[in-house]
């Protein structure tokens, strides 16, 4: 066995406002970690991988926004998936910002480091090279030339920080799917606005139905309406019955137009549905009547949820579908990640590439 210590990665404060600077959080008496693995290293002239001081800098990197955004910071429409604290689908059941765990964009990162600091390692610790060089040829180019480009191609350069970070980890599946693209600057533009034809090609792609099939929709800026007609469609072609992420996976649901439904409920009981009963939507009748039909049944199977009054690391739904607003290219792209999650087997390494 050969011994190699990695530092851990540093928590995020959930709560930062913007110029908060990051540290390690291990430094209370009785979570000394780092400083005890550093030590121990140093005794024992064992490798030591520094994951902290890495993950330290890197969110300072990336900023508040930036970092708030690849942590488990969870809202309504993010993602169906459930964990032993509930399910997600209306935002975090635990009310929380989530800084322990993270999202995919993250972890890949921190992957990188290692990897990264591995190779620096060998030239003081000659029997890791066994280890560096079963490193494919993209990353061993990319260790030394600093480009990651070819081995995290979904990374998009205008997605890491600000306003546009927002839904990076959606995006960056999104393009690692090769079901959006980013232009020949390497930016995914996430503020334009989504097309029609740019949706339904993707959403086909993901769920491999015929793209032929929804030749009906005019194409041109992408609306709310449109898109959760789009979605509804794109369900019915893909499920034969409702998947586990709507049922039996996330416990004994019901609809928020049942009398026994309880919008208050979290934690382990934190339902699918959304907890506004579509009545109660307060700018239903601005529908387009050609699509008031399918808007309906894609908000009661959760397929489209208020964007109003949303919060990460709350649950809660907003009263306004907001039918005749143009959909952006991160939101197109955080819709799209929702439908990709609710195609996916619950228990699916989420590890995949484009084809």
């Amino acid at each position: 066995m050969i011994p190699i210590l990695v530092t851990p990665m540093t928590r995020v404060k959930g709560d930062a406002k913007e110029g908060y600077v990051y540290t390690d959080t291990f430094t209370t008496e009785d979570r000394q970690f780092t400083k005890v693995m550093r030590g121990t290293a140093k005794d024992n002239n064992v490798p030591l991988v520094d994951l902290n001081e890495d993950s330290v800098n890197y969110l300072n990197e990336l900023g508040v926004q930036g970092t708030t955004a690849v942590v488990m910071s969870i809202e309504a429409g993010e993602t169906p998936a459930k964990s032993n604290s509930g399910s997600y689908a209306n935002g975090h059941p635990q009310l929380k910002i989530d800084g322990t765990h993270m999202k995919e964009a993250l972890t890949k990162q921190y992957a990188r480091f290692i990897v990264t600091d591995l190779a620096k390692l060998e030239k003081d610790y000659s029997y890791l090279k066994p280890l560096t060089d079963a490193y494919t040829s993209d990353v061993k180019d990319a260790i030394v030339t600093g480009n990651w480009d070819k081995v995290y191609p979904e990374v998009a350069k205008d997605c890491l920080t600000g306003d546009n970070a927002y839904y990076r980890n959606q995006i960056e599946k999104m393009l690692q799917l090769g079901v959006m693209s980013k232009d020949s600057d390497g930016n995914f533009n996430p503020q334009n606005i989504m097309t029609v034809k740019e949706y339904i090609s993707a959403l086909t792609k993901i769920y491999k139905i015929d793209e032929s099939a929804f030749k009906n929709y005019v194409d041109g800026n992408l609306t709310r309406e449109v898109m959760a007609a789009i979605n509804l469609d794109a369900y019915n072609m893909k499920f034969k019955s409702k998947p586990k992420y709507m049922t039996d996976y996330n416990g004994n649901n019901i609809t928020p137009d049942d009398p026994n439904y309880d919008p208050n409920l979290v934690g382990t009981e934190a339902q699918y549905y959304p907890l506004v009963g579509y009545n109660a939507i307060k700018d239903r009748m601005s529908i387009s009547l050609k699509f008031a039909d399918k808007v309906k049944d894609a908000y009661n199977l959760g397929l489209i949820r208020s964007e109003v009054g949303i919060e990460r690391g709350k649950v809660q739904n907003g009263y306004y579908i907001e039918p005749q607003k143009e959909v952006t290219r991160a939101k197109a792209a955080k819709s799209l990640y929702f439908m990709y999650v609710l195609g996916s087997d619950i228990h699916t390494e989420n590890d995949i590439i484009a084809e």
